[in-house]
């Protein structure tokens, strides 16, 4: 299957097999708003992660799991992008503070299923 480059943003991508025959169309992220991207195959359409949703998922790993005594502060001199990753937690509602501060039940659960997932995708199959 060709694999064609998502460099073209916000323009739809088509995906041909070899025989000429359409298997996906993406929709790619435009740069300029916080929209995901769909991709929609002959089983469905599927929003991807977009860049702030991973560096949300990317915070939510490094809250301490062993104890809802603990959490974080994310100080004004971390990347823009982490700062910013923490109010849209905030305003989620899934952490108390828009700095960090502790995850929220909702928030405590999120977490848990993004480290099993990360764990999960990190391990190589047989």
């Amino acid at each position: 299957m060709q694999m064609e480059q998502f460099n073209n943003i916000g323009k739809q991508v088509k995906m041909m097999d070899n025989h000429g025959q359409r298997r996906l169309t993406a929709y790619t992220l435009k740069s300029d708003t916080k929209q995901p991207a769909f991709t929609q195959t002959k089983l469905g359409t599927y929003m991807t992660f977009t860049p702030e949703m991973i560096t949300e998922l990317d915070l939510l790993l490094k809250f301490p799991m062993k104890s809802l005594r603990q959490g974080l502060k994310i100080h004004q001199d971390a990347e823009p992008e982490v700062i910013k990753a923490a109010k849209r937690l905030f305003d989620k509602g899934i952490v108390t503070q828009a700095d960090g501060g502790y995850l929220t039940d909702l928030g405590h659960d999120l977490a848990e299923h993004v480290q099993i997932m990360q764990s999960t995708l990190a391990h190589p199959t047989k």
